[in-house]
């Protein structure tokens, strides 16, 4: 029995609303005409009466696949999917989603034919088109309960006086090889002119062709439109999930003004994201704590692009031969990479750099959170990286070259790039860390390679400094040195001597001795910490960092002010909050804060207070 089986289908059944979009989304922005304005994707939700197309005619074919799936015990699944198909169909009026696209530049010639009836096929004009598989298009199928989607597309065709505008529209179900009308018939069909070409000009329902958004037709000179029969978004907040997939994975391309996209569902208010509505719609989804989820964390990097400091150029040696834009932002931030492409499409933050080859991997603690966004300069270069994704567009995968030499070639151009990236990571943290006596050098250990450890990253390696303690004693001996032999002012008398003849003075009677008092009780042990350091980080913030050596221990710390305000009897005013899962803290007396350390690790407590240290300097002391 013969489905559709490409390996690229299964990529997108996961999450199939969130690829949806972002593969629609891809395709428009690829198709732009720069020429144009802002490529403008609108979702809207319709309802088609069925009698707009043949759907008696698809329903025999839907029967026959139902009963040859129930031939085949292996595949008890696609009963139920097949069953589904007729009893959508078999409904007067059918749920669809029409998605267009405007300011493009349409499907003509090979790109039509790569889109509908070539399967695995990719043919895209622009320089820098991301999709370098051409296996997007089954994503559509994937949010189809009736396994249907009819496509249009109108373009400008043939030059000067010869120039005319060019229509078409054809339909396309993906089913189960079966038999009718006494025929083989293969899992692929298509809605399309007797002479298997497709409808064009008048005879296309203007249902099926692109219109601007709120439904008005407005036919635009060029572009796209798809769609979908029986949408199953399988969400019922399915705007919502696409207005947050929207956001998250083109935060980049509205941002820059380059893309507009609408939803628009039949029983609520459209939603419309422009560069100048992204913020609202990052401040509604986006979650104030915590980088879990996906717009969470394009939240923070739509704020790295959004700041006004030029980025750093990061040059990747051959054979990729060209360069990437570095932006930073310190203290807030996943502590993650993102790498977008030239498109604005927002490929990976995946922490293994075999998987995202601009990840540093650092598990030093002390490095503050960060958030990175790295885009690449020239088309060179982004082709060459799309050529590594895989088929979901998510992945950047080194590990995808078949010749080894080339793979290891292109690995080391990367490992390059990425001691740029931390050489300039580093020289930010230290001009903002001025004061700290942190060893920012012990950033090196960032440095990711392929196989280290299970994330892909080099296993940190830190330089313990060897500090010379002495005793009391020890000093005192260093003070007052024991007198040597032929030192006259310092060589000891010797007792005198008695008489042999004259008697012994009797002994005294012993002194009394006063009673002795009860022994001091010892210190409280402190805690077993070590490298605990504090760095002022903003007028009222501070961070502590400090590694534990054993489980299940409370670390008390004293935070102690200097300089300008060591005189001052007004307390600090401190108020902490840890930064790791599974540390509780306490403050105490306004100035001592109180960890429940439950591993042996390393910590980070942001400390706040109600006084401003900007221009003082803070200590920190264990004090158990």
């Amino acid at each position: 029995m013969e489905v559709v089986r490409e390996a690229a289908a299964t990529s997108f059944r996961e999450s199939p609303l969130d690829k949806f979009v972002r593969e629609i989304l891809q395709n428009s922005t690829d198709a732009r005409d720069t020429n144009a304005g802002a490529v403008e994707v609108v979702f809207r939700e319709e309802l088609h009466p069925s009698n707009l197309f043949d759907a008696e005619g698809l329903l025999v074919h839907a029967r026959a696949a139902e009963r040859a799936a129930q031939n085949e015990e292996e595949l008890p699944k696609l009963v139920e999917t097949f069953r589904t198909v007729v009893e959508v169909l078999s409904e007067p009026n059918l749920r669809c989603l029409t998605v267009a696209d405007l300011n493009t530049t349409g499907l003509s010639g090979e790109k039509w034919d790569a889109l509908i009836l070539k399967a695995g096929s990719n043919r895209k004009d622009s320089a820098g088109a991301g999709g370098s598989q051409g296996v997007g298009k089954n994503a559509v199928f994937n949010v189809s309960a009736a396994k249907t989607a009819f496509y249009y597309t109108c373009f400008q065709n043939g030059k000067g006086r010869k120039r005319h505008r060019v229509e078409k529209w054809m339909g396309k179900s993906v089913l189960a090889s079966h038999y009718a009308d006494g025929e083989r018939r293969q899992h692929i069909g298509f809605f399309r002119s007797v002479d298997r070409h497709p409808i064009e000009g008048a005879a296309i329902p203007d249902a099926f062709r692109a219109k601007s958004p709120r439904g008005r037709l407005n036919i635009p000179p060029n572009g796209t439109a798809i769609t979908i029969l029986g949408f199953e978004p399988r969400d019922e907040n399915w705007a919502e999930e696409m207005v947050k997939s929207a956001a998250a994975n083109f935060f980049y391309a509205i941002h820059r003004g380059d893309l507009i996209v609408t939803i628009e569902p039949m029983d609520g208010e459209p939603t419309r994201i422009d560069s100048a509505e992204l913020r609202n719609v990052f401040s509604r989804y986006a979650l104030a704590t915590g980088y879990e989820s996906d717009i969470a964390r394009a939240n923070a990097y739509y704020n790295v692009i959004r700041a006004p400091a030029e980025p750093d150029s990061v040059k990747l040696p051959a054979p990729i031969g060209g360069s990437v834009s570095l932006r930073v932002a310190l203290e807030n931030g996943p502590s993650r990479s993102a790498y977008v492409n030239q498109n604005g499409m927002f490929v990976t933050d995946l922490p293994q750099v075999h998987k995202n080859p601009f990840h540093i991997q650092t598990s030093l603690h002390s490095f503050p959170r960060y958030a990175i966004v790295v885009t690449p300069d020239d088309v060179h270069t982004n082709d060459f990286i799309i050529e590594l994704e895989n088929p979901a567009h998510d992945e950047v995968q080194t590990n995808s070259i078949e010749d080894k030499s080339e793979r290891n070639k292109t690995k080391e151009a990367f490992k390059k790039g990425r001691r740029r990236i931390i050489e300039i990571v580093e020289a930010k943290v230290n001009r903002r860390f001025a004061d700290a006596t942190a060893n920012l050098r012990d950033l090196a250990g960032m440095l990711g390679e392929d196989g280290d450890d299970e994330n892909g990253g080099a296993q940190l390696a830190t330089r313990m400094r060897k500090t010379n303690v002495q005793t009391a004693s020890a000093a005192q001996a260093v003070d007052n040195p024991s007198p040597q032999p032929g030192d006259d002012d310092d060589t000891p008398q010797p007792p005198p001597q008695l008489e042999p003849d004259e008697p012994k003075p009797p002994k005294p009677p012993p002194k009394p001795r006063p009673p002795r008092p009860d022994p001091p009780k010892p210190p409280r042990k402190a805690s077993s910490i070590s490298r605990a350091r504090l760095a002022s980080v903003a007028a009222r913030r501070a961070v502590v960092m400090f590694t534990t050596a054993k489980t299940g221990q409370t670390v008390r710390l004293k935070i102690a002010p200097s300089g300008e305000m060591e005189s001052r009897e007004d307390a600090l005013g401190i108020s902490a909050a840890s930064e790791d899962e599974g540390a509780a803290v306490t403050v105490d007396d306004g100035d001592t804060i109180e960890i429940q350390a439950d591993k042996a690790r390393r910590y980070r407590v942001r400390i706040d207070t109600d006084a401003d240290i900007s221009k003082t300097a803070l200590s920190v002391r264990n004090i158990g």
